[in-house]
């Protein structure tokens, strides 16, 4: 029973999907492959069913190892879904391996001389409007112009196929299913290859609204939520591999006297000039959020205490020798102060670390800002 409880914990597990992670893409490739998962277990049972009640119906004897094939795939995609480390090629394999499902279903009624069958299928045929759907919660409207053009050239392969197989005389299968309709055909090919572009501008408006909800919009870093979101991942991801990590609190040295003194809009113009320095600074493999107002979170992947330190004080040492100009022709010169913490010493979790780093912070204040702390672990007072 207890093993049988541990087994079901994990499967919702795995199929719930991450709640921490913020790369989007992946988590629609995730409820992708839920839906497929679904889709393929049903259409198997209904296959299963079939063959127990009529054991001599050729069609689905045959169709039944294909769909069971299918099923055992689909539950692979999800897991590797789930995992931490999730791999770069899967959206496109995926895209491309659903495309290519629904035409060998077509290709098994060709292998038995039903051409009729294929070329003037409904069901079968709108299944490749399904997979194309599937590339709309993707973000990537390349997947989805990808999908068009699959679906688009095997759909015409099996047009040329069935064409040179079609029979000279009327068979059972054209009485039932139609004759051959070259205009049908092009019609075909063209909605698909139009349907692909209609599900590429979805996903470029869908990429649009990602990019709103997890960025800040003043200084373009990524906003709080996500910028936890991927530190939890990449904690995670660091203690899997029994690597170092390293998280900065970063605060503006006297921001209020630059709202207080030339306005809120002159306060925009300096959060954007301490991002950029930020940004133009760190690697990109660095994570950089806007923690809220004047203060700003860092991850370090793989960085011990010596090289985190040394890159923050570069940080430092660039902002306070750059010089923003306002538009009334006012310079600023700004500093800020940092507090760093260490993964493992100082914590493991996100929460630990950042109160760590957050602790730092105040003492870098306390010692006269334009400062980075960062060395011996230290407990954090969490309020």
């Amino acid at each position: 029973m207890r093993a049988f409880r541990r087994l079901n914990d994990w499967w919702a597990d795995v199929w719930r999907g991450d709640p921490f992670a913020s790369d989007l893409p992946m988590q629609g490739e995730h409820r992708v492959a839920r839906a497929r998962l679904l889709v393929v277990s049903c259409l198997t049972l209904i296959n299963a069913l079939v063959v127990l009640l009529d054991p001599n119906n050729g069609d689905f004897n045959d169709s039944l190892p294909f769909n069971l094939i299918a099923v055992f795939g689909s539950a692979l995609v999800l897991l590797a879904t789930r995992r931490g480390n999730r791999p770069r090629w899967l959206a496109v394999s995926t895209v491309l391996g659903d495309v290519t499902a629904v035409t060998l279903l077509m290709v098994a009624d060709l292998v038995h001389n039903l051409p009729s069958v294929v070329l003037n299928s409904r069901v079968t045929f709108c299944a490749y409007f399904l997979a194309m759907v599937g590339t709309c919660i993707r973000f990537s409207p390349g997947l989805a112009v990808l999908s068009g053009v699959a679906c688009a050239v095997q759909y015409s392969v099996l047009v040329f196929w069935g064409i040179r197989i079609w029979p000279d005389t009327v068979t059972p299968d054209i009485v039932q299913h139609g004759t051959i309709s070259v205009g049908v055909q092009i019609e075909r090919i063209a909605t698909l290859m139009l349907f692909g572009g209609v599900c590429a501008s979805i996903a470029s408006w869908a990429a649009t609204l990602r990019s709103t909800a997890t960025h800040d919009g003043l200084t373009g870093l990524y906003n709080r939520r996500t910028f936890e979101e991927q530190l939890h991942g990449e904690l995670l991801r660091a203690e899997r591999n029994g690597e170092p990590f390293a998280v900065a609190m970063i605060d503006v040295d006297h921001f209020k006297r630059v709202n207080d003194q030339y306005g809120h809009h002159a306060g925009d113009i300096a959060l954007k000039a301490v991002a950029s320095v930020i940004r133009d600074t760190l690697r990109q493999t660095d994570l950089v959020g806007r923690w809220g107002g004047e203060e700003f979170a860092l991850g370090f992947p793989s960085d011990r205490t010596a090289a985190t330190t040394a890159l923050l004080e570069r940080v430092r040492a660039t902002l306070a020798s750059t010089e923003t100009v306002l538009p009334n022709g006012v310079t600023l010169k700004l500093t800020l102060s940092a507090g760093v913490a260490f993964a493992p010493e100082d914590g493991r979790d996100r929460a630990t670390l950042l109160a760590a780093a957050d602790a730092r912070l105040l003492e870098a204040k306390r010692l006269g800002r334009n400062l980075v702390v960062g060395g011996e672990p230290i407990q954090p007072t969490l309020m």
